[in-house]
C-alpha cells in the first residue's frame, strides 16, 4: 500500500503547524515508519506518547506533553494483534479528548473488522459497533483508505475521509507491466465488479468477471442470507420419519465471463487476506489461457500461511508477495524458510572450504585442540535464537547496519558498519575462502590457481545475484549434505588405515618429517596434541581463552554477523529460527572427527609433506616455504578416495564468507 500525506493536507484539516501534534498510536515497526514519514512531509516533531502493556496484558498510554488547544492526529495501523491495536487506540484517543485536545483525528489506513460491515445470522454488525465506540471515545475526524464497502461511513456520526489507492496501483500497472495493453482487468466475484471496471476504464482495457463455487459463498458470507436447501422430489424424504432430507446447495462450477487467453490477466480487490479465492481464480485463469496473472490490492493482511501459498501458487506476482523481486524476498526469502534448510545453511556457510583446510591444517599441526573453535558454537547458536534473533525480528529489520541505525540513530553508523563489514568479509573471510577452494581444485584437478579463483567467483555470483538468499540457502543444505556424507566416508577410510583412535594418539607422536633442522623442535608433534583443555601458561590455545575469552568473539560471529543472521531471519516464524539454530548446534560437533582427526590422519601418513619444515622440502611438497600443512586434507583426498575429483568441490562457495578459523 502507497501512504502519501498530500501537500495540501494542513488547508484540507484547516490546522497550522504549531497547533498540530502527530502521534504513533502503537510501537510496530510499520506504525512507527509511516508516522516518521508523514511527519517529515509536515515538516513537524513526533508527538511524545509512550504506549504500553502492564503484566496483566492491560494497555496503558501516557501523553508526555501537552495538547490543550491543539489539533491531535493519531497514526495507527493494524497488526496482527488486531484487537490491542483497538484498545490502544480508543485509549490514546480518549486520554486526548479528556486532556482538551482541540480535535483528535485517527489516521488508520486499514479500518479493522470492516469485513464485518453486515448482519449474518445471529451475528452482529462489527464495525458499526467499533465506530460508534471511536466516537464514543473522542474521535472528531476519520482518515481511512478503500474502506471494504462504502457503507461504513454511514456507521459514524463525524466526518469520514475515505481515500482511494488505485491512482497509484494504476500508475504501477502502467510503469511496471511492460505489456499492460496486453492485459485484462479480472473480478474474482461480482461483488468487485464494480472496482474492476472503474479500473479497466481508466487503462482502457477489457474486464472478465469470475462466477462460481468460491464466489457464491463468498457472497453467503457478505450477504448474510442462506437459501434453504431444496427438495428434489419425493424420493429424497426420509424412509423413517417421513420428513424432507436436507439436500446440500448445490455449487455451481467456475467460470470465467470475458476472454483472457493469451492475455495478462490483473486481479484488483480491496483486501488480500485468506488467499483462497484468490488462488482458485489464479487457476482458473490459467486454464483459460492466461499466461500471466498479477493481484493487485490494498491492504495485504495475508493471514495464516498466505504468504506461501501465493509463493507457490498459479500467481505470477502480488503487489503483496514475498518474492525476490522485493527486498524482504530477495535477501530474506521471503521469511519463509523451514528450520532445516535454516539449519543446513548455518552449519554450510562456516564449514566452507576454509574449514576443511584450515582445520584439517591446524589438527595435523597442533592436535585436537583447535575443535574448540566448532563445539563453542553450541551453544553461542542457542543464544541466536533465544536472545538475539526475537529482537531482530521484532525491529523488522533485513541488515545489521539497519538494526544499528534504529537503536541508536543517524545515517552515518549505519553506513560505517556496511563498509566496515565489506572490508572484514573481503579480508578475512572471502579471502581465505579463495584461497582454500582453489587449493583444493589446484590439487586435485591441476587446473591453474587464479583460473580456479576467477572461476568460483563466477558461478558464485550467478546464482546468488540471480536467486537471492533463497537460492544460497538450498545450495548451501544441499553442499552440508554432500560434505557431511563425503566427510563420513573419508574419515572411515582414514581410520582403517591407520587401525582406530589409540594407534592415532600412537602414531601421531612420532610423526616426525625424515628431514629436519637440527637444533629445533618445531619437527616434534606437541606433547598435548591430543588434549582439548590445554594449560593456561603454556598452551597455544589455553583452556582459559578457549573457554572464557573466545566467548565474545563467537558472540560477535555467530550473533551480529550479516551473513549468519540473514540465515536465521529468513525463517517463517520464531520456532523455526529455534530449530534451524538447534540443528546447526548438532552439527558443529562433527569437525572434531570429519576434520580435525583426518588432519592429525594425514601427517602421519604422509609425515615428510605435511609435517615438513625444511624449506626445500615444503616448496617441493606444497610451493610454499614456511610449511604444508594446509595439504593435509587435499593431500588425503587425493591419496585415499578412488575419485579425489567427487570430493573437491567439498569446500563452500566464497559467497559465504566462511573463515579458516572462525570463532565457532
Amino acid at each position: 500500500m502507497f501512504c502519501v500525506a498530500p501537500p495540501e493536507l494542513e488547508a484540507t484539516m484547516n490546522v497550522t503547524k504549531g497547533g498540530l501534534v502527530l502521534f504513533s498510536a502503537n510501537s510496530n515497526s510499520s506504525c512507527m515508519e509511516l508516522s516518521k514519514k508523514i511527519a517529515e512531509r509536515l515538516g513537524v516533531e513526533m508527538g511524545k506518547v509512550q504506549v504500553y502493556q502492564e503484566p496483566d496484558r492491560e494497555t496503558r498510554v501516557q501523553i508526555q506533553e501537552s495538547v490543550r488547544g491543539k489539533d491531535v492526529f493519531i497514526i495507527q495501523t493494524v497488526s496482527k494483534d488486531v484487537n490491542t491495536t483497538i484498545m490502544e487506540l480508543l485509549i490514546m484517543v480518549y486520554a486526548c479528548k479528556t486532556s482538551c485536545a482541540k480535535s483528535v483525528t485517527g489516521v488508520i489506513p486499514y479500518f479493522p473488522y470492516s469485513k464485518q460491515c453486515k448482519m449474518r445470522k445471529r451475528g452482529s454488525i462489527v464495525s458499526k459497533l467499533l465506530a460508534s465506540m471511536m466516537c464514543k471515545a473522542g474521535l472528531t475526524h476519520l482518515i481511512t483508505m478503500d474502506l471494504h464497502q462504502k457503507e461504513i461511513q454511514g456507521f459514524f456520526n463525524i466526518p469520514v475521509d475515505n481515500l482511494r489507492a488505485s491512482p497509484f496501483l494504476l500508475q504501477y500497472i502502467q510503469e511496471e507491466i511492460l505489456d499492460y495493453r496486453n492485459a485484462v482487468i479480472v473480478a474474482k466475484s461480482p461483488a468487485s465488479a464494480k472496482r474492476a471496471q472503474s479500473f479497466a476504464e481508466r487503462l482502457r482495457l477489457g474486464i472478465a468477471v469470475i462466477h462460481g463455487e468460491a464466489q457464491d459463498a463468498e457472497s453467503d458470507l457478505v450477504d448474510g442470507r442462506h437459501s434453504p436447501p431444496m427438495v428434489r422430489s419425493a424420493a429424497a424424504i426420509h424412509p423413517s420419519l417421513e420428513i424432507p432430507m436436507l439436500i446440500p446447495k448445490e455449487k455451481p462450477p467456475i467460470t470465467v465471463v470475458g476472454d483472457v487467453g493469451g492475455r495478462i490477466a490483473i486481479i484488483v480487490d480491496d483486501i488480500i487476506d485468506d488467499v483462497d479465492s484468490f488462488l482458485a481464480a489464479a487457476e482458473t485463469l490459467k486454464e483459460r489461457g492466461a499466461y500471466k496473472i498479477f493481484v493487485m490490492a490494498t491492504h495485504g493482511l495475508l493471514s495464516s500461511d498466505a504468504p506461501r501459498l501465493i509463493e507457490e501458487s498459479a500467481i505470477d506476482e502480488s503487489s503483496c508477495r514475498a518474492s525476490r523481486n522485493t527486498v524482504s524476498g530477495y535477501f530474506l526469502a521471503g521469511r519463509d524458510m523451514m528450520w532445516w534448510p535454516i539449519g543446513a545453511s548455518l552449519f554450510a556457510s562456516s564449514e566452507g572450504s576454509g574449514l576443511f583446510v584450515g582445520l584439517a591444517g591446524s589438527g595435523a599441526a597442533g592436535g585436537l585442540a583447535v575443535a574448540g573453535f566448532e563445539w563453542h558454537a553450541t551453544y553461542v547458536l542457542l543464544a541466536l535464537a533465544w536472545v538475539f534473533v526475537p529482537i531482530y525480528i521484532s525491529s523488522e529489520i533485513v541488515t545489521m547496519p539497519e538494526y544499528i541505525q534504529k537503536r541508536y540513530g543517524g545515517q552515518r553508523i549505519r553506513m560505517y558498519l556496511s563498509v566496515l563489514s565489506l572490508l572484514l568479509s573481503i579480508f578475512t573471510k572471502i579471502s581465505i575462502d579463495l584461497y582454500a577452494g582453489a587449493l583444493f581444485v589446484h590439487i586435485c584437478l591441476g587446473w591453474n590457481f587464479y583460473l580456479s579463483t576467477c572461476l568460483m567467483l563466477v558461478i558464485t555470483a550467478l546464482y546468488t545475484i540471480a536467486g537471492g538468499l533463497a537460492a544460497v540457502i538450498y545450495t548451501d543444505a544441499l553442499q552440508t549434505l554432500i560434505m557431511v556424507v563425503g566427510a563420513v566416508i573419508l574419515t572411515v577410510k582414514a581410520f582403517q588405515q591407520i587401525g582406530g583412535y589409540e594407534q592415532l594418539a600412537a602414531a601421531y607422536a612420532q610423526a616426525i618429517p625424515s628431514k629436519t633442522i637440527s637444533n629445533t623442535t618445531c619437527h616434534l608433534p606437541r606433547a598435548d596434541a591430543m588434549h582439548m583443555f590445554r594449560d593456561p601458561a603454556t598452551g597455544d590455545l589455553p583452556w582459559t581463552g578457549m573457554t572464557f575469552g573466545l566467548t565474545i568473539m563467537a558472540t560477535w560471529y555467530w550473533c551480529t554477523d550479516q551473513v549468519i543472521v540473514q540465515r536465521s531471519l529468513s525463517a517463517r516464524d520464531l520456532n523455526h529460527a529455534k530449530g534451524g539454530s538447534i540443528l546447526a548446534s548438532y552439527l558443529k560437533m562433527l569437525p572434531m572427527g570429519l576434520m580435525v582427526m583426518p588432519g592429525m590422519i594425514s601427517r602421519v601418513l604422509f609425515p615428510d609433506d605435511v609435517g615438513c619444515v625444511v624449506p626445500s622440502e615444503c616448496l617441493r611438497a606444497c610451493g610454499a616455504e614456511i610449511g604444508c600443512s594446509n595439504i593435509a586434507y587435499p593431500k588425503l583426498v587425493m591419496e585415499l578416495m578412488p575419485t579425489g575429483e567427487a570430493l573437491a568441490g567439498l569446500g563452500r562457495d566464497p559467497g559465504d564468507h566462511g573463515a579458516t578459523l572462525d570463532p565457532g
